[in-house]
């Protein structure tokens, strides 16, 4: 049986130094790679989820040199920051656009939750609950979406 709570999945592309990036997670994870490989981009990433959950997402923006610098090479490259954050038997999803004055606005907003998560379900069946360019495999009667915002 799967452990409840657990961060089993984070995809996400177009944040800082990652381009796009989809890791399963596990008990225990190590992060390896050259210098200037994202790996302190991808903890910070953590660092701005908890920001934009505790609603302070355009403070960090600032803090961090403008939406420019947080979105990878800028909003001529990067047309929208996306996130998929899968926390068994709980997902969120969420996509950034630039807006005026080198911030970042909610384009898109997604929660999950599976209804039954004592149940194993299976790759075979495939469920698009996000809207956000980002596929997810869950079996329709078995999850609960709504839109967050729009």
């Amino acid at each position: 049986m799967e452990k409840q709570h657990r961060l089993n999945k984070i995809k996400v592309s177009g944040f800082k130094s990652i381009r796009a990036l989809e890791i399963e997670m596990h008990d225990l994870n190590v992060l390896i790679g050259a210098n200037g490989a994202g790996k302190s981009n991808f903890i910070e990433l953590f660092r701005f989820i908890r920001e934009l959950v505790e609603e302070r997402m355009q403070l960090y923006i600032a803090k961090h040199g403008g939406a420019e610098k947080v979105l990878y090479y800028g909003s001529n490259e990067t047309k929208a920051l996306k996130v998929v954050i899968d926390i068994v038997p709980n997902h969120y999803a969420f996509s950034l656009v630039p807006g005026q004055g080198d911030r970042l606005l909610f384009e898109k907003e997604y929660c999950a939750f599976d209804t039954k998560p004592d149940k194993r379900y299976t790759e075979k069946h495939q469920y698009n609950c996000d809207r956000i360019g980002f596929g997810r495999i869950y079996p329709p009667e078995r999850v609960r979406c709504r839109q967050i915002r729009l």
